[in-house]
């Protein structure tokens, strides 16, 4: 029975790439660098697909940066961040669509009457 039923949408991931991007020496990139020695391993190994590239920034903050599909990027700060907080971030970046976030300029109306009177 269910044999002749189309195959079900799969998501695919969005994240192409992800960049991480340190400096060797400097204090605020402590936590990656923590994160390169001990982290980076398994989460390559649970996301075989994705392409992870490092690259040392002299004297520069660190961040993480993401590439999507669709062409946009996202690039996310971790300046004096902790190795877990880190990589909550790179799964944030995993996880995500890439699209920007988009401001409502109109004001959401509902289809049923407030309980409030409005």
């Amino acid at each position: 029975m269910f044999a002749s039923l189309p195959p079900l949408y799969v998501a695919q991931r969005q994240l192409l790439r992800l960049t991480l991007s340190y400096c060797p020496h400097s204090g605020s990139s402590v936590g990656l660098r923590t994160l390169l020695s001990t982290d980076l391993l398994p989460f390559a190994s649970t996301n075989p697909d994705l392409e992870i590239s490092v690259s040392t920034r002299p004297g520069k903050h660190p961040y993480v940066k993401g590439e999507y599909r669709t062409g946009w990027d996202k690039v996310i700060g971790v300046k004096n961040e902790v190795p877990e907080v880190i990589l909550k971030k790179m799964n944030l970046l995993n996880d995500s669509s890439g699209r920007k976030n988009t401001k409502f300029t109109e004001p959401v109306v509902g289809e049923v009457k407030s309980h409030q009177g409005r």
